[in-house]
């Protein structure tokens, strides 16, 4: 049941309803107990990225910006044993189960990372707080600077009417981790390894 309500609340936003959605996110943040373990993380990521999507869309934008805030935390790894194993080869080999654990890949919780801050420069930009907007922007683009968000922050620049420094874009590049194919199983339906694919990937 929490899978089907998380699943709604998604489609209603990529759907451009943000009100039905936030009304269910909200719901499930409200009255679904969820274990407070490892494995439980990624859902929490889910739901509060969610809330925050549909509170950015719904000029909330303190909201927005707590449950992003909220997001954010649930994106370290939080597994027991010593540093050097919580990402071993094992637990971010290349298979669809792997997306529901706790110990994703270094390149996805870049991805993740840069989505958080990327959706928080939208905040800032309806908030009118630009130094706080150029600060979240360049972090999301240092983190993932080869995707749709990278293009927003040229976009952003050109329409200021200052250069773009591709000498740092460069570097950002050269730093950042290879990025991966998203491993999905569409025979075997899974909003978390849905939900955390569109969230790392996809432009909504």
């Amino acid at each position: 049941l929490l899978n089907l309500r998380t699943g709604a609340s998604m489609s209603l936003l990529l759907a451009g309803n943000p009100s039905e959605s936030l009304v269910i996110s909200q719901f499930i943040n409200s009255k679904v107990a969820l274990k407070r373990k490892a494995d439980s993380d990624l859902h929490q990521l889910i739901i509060t990225f969610l809330l925050g999507k549909g509170y950015l869309e719904t000029e909330q934008t303190t909201k927005a910006i707590a449950s992003f805030d909220k997001a954010a935390k649930f994106i370290l790894p939080n597994i027991p044993g010593p540093p050097e194993k919580r990402c071993s080869e094992e637990t971010s080999s290349q298979n669809t189960e792997d997306i529901n654990k706790p110990c994703l890949s270094l390149s996805v919780y870049s991805r993740l990372r840069s989505r958080i801050y990327f959706e928080k420069s939208k905040v800032f930009i309806k908030t009118g707080d630009m130094t706080s907007y150029k600060q979240c922007i360049e972090a999301a683009v240092s983190l993932n600077p080869g995707n749709f968000i990278l293009e927003t922050y040229k976009q952003h620049l050109q329409e200021s009417g200052k250069e773009i420094d591709e000498q740092k874009i460069q570097l950002w590049k050269e730093n950042n981790l290879e990025n991966e194919i998203f491993p999905l199983d569409m025979s075997n339906f899974n909003i978390t390894q849905i939900a955390i694919k569109f969230i790392a990937e996809e432009n909504f």
